[in-house]
């Protein structure tokens, strides 16, 4: 009789909210394919994501974030000693946008993936260090003069 194989631990880092970080703890068989361990997490009650197919599993290493590919085992992507038990940590994993839409309030049909979609576009803008030219800083602040100057003429 085969025996049976001890589930182990994926611990997933969620898009922040307003409210902070979040994390997911899985308990996943390592035969799992990673696609497989990804439906679970979509199915998680906070996310209800249903086009998972956008989203991809990424694991850190060296300080970058390298997507997982679907088709291989979970166990084959951990560190060692997570698949046999040696290990005790968690395998720590994030949920990232893999591919991105064009047209976001036509192609996510679904309120979990547009909410996702749109947590994790906000963090990496919020995560970007972008400096606009002096051409889109001007363009910035022909708004805010007028409203200066109108405001202005208002009181007058």
């Amino acid at each position: 009789m085969r025996k049976p194989v001890e589930r182990r631990k994926i611990r997933i880092e969620l898009e922040a909210t307003i409210e902070g970080s979040r994390t997911a703890t899985l308990t996943v068989d390592p035969r799992w394919s990673v696609k497989t361990v990804l439906l679970e997490i979509c199915r998680v009650p906070d996310l209800e994501i249903r086009q998972n197919y956008i989203f991809g599993l990424a694991k850190e290493k060296d300080g970058e974030l390298y997507f997982l590919q679907k088709d291989k085992a979970i166990a084959d992507e951990a560190p060692k000693g997570w698949k046999d038990g040696k290990d005790p940590k968690p395998f720590d994993l994030h949920l990232k946008v893999q591919f991105f839409v064009v047209h976001p309030e036509m192609q996510l049909l679904d309120a979990g993936s547009r909410r996702y979609y749109y947590l994790s576009i906000k963090n990496k803008l919020s995560k970007t260090r972008f400096v606009p030219s002096f051409q889109e800083r001007k363009y910035q602040l022909i708004p805010v003069t007028s409203s200066f100057v109108l405001g202005r003429l208002k009181n007058k």
